[in-house]
């Protein structure tokens, strides 16, 4: 892999990290605040794409990238047609793209690792 599908790859995998850290902490807010209401069922559909799907497709990222990053990309679209199915509203602002931006750049480094694995068996030829 060059140098620069390894910065690509790296930077996944760290901004990866930070998202989960950052998604946990919300979670932790969440559980200690006793004015929260429960989740509904309807909103267990739409936390199971964000952030449980989002999440553990990024973590599957880091040993499949391009599964990581279709997945994790399935899930935020998944997120965004439920919440609109359930509440009939978008979720706006660039906050959840950014969590799940490390989906898109496995799939950059996957896309990467598999032009370098054609240019040198080209080259071997």
């Amino acid at each position: 892999m060059n140098k620069l599908g390894k910065i690509i790859r790296w930077t996944a995998r760290i901004w990866s990290l930070i998202s989960l850290a950052f998604v946990l902490l919300f979670f932790i807010g969440y559980s200690l605040d006793p004015s929260e209401l429960p989740p509904t069922n309807t909103d267990f559909i739409v936390m199971a794409f964000f952030p449980v799907g989002v999440l553990l497709f990024m973590l599957l990222g880091w040993k499949w990238e391009r599964l990581g990053g279709i997945g994790c990309l399935s899930s935020l679209a998944g997120f965004y047609i439920a919440l609109y199915i359930q509440k009939q509203v978008l979720a706006m602002g660039p906050y959840f793209l950014l969590v799940a931006m490390p989906g898109v750049l496995f799939l950059i480094s996957s896309i990467l690792q598999r032009d370098n694995k054609k240019v040198r068996k080209n080259n071997s030829l």
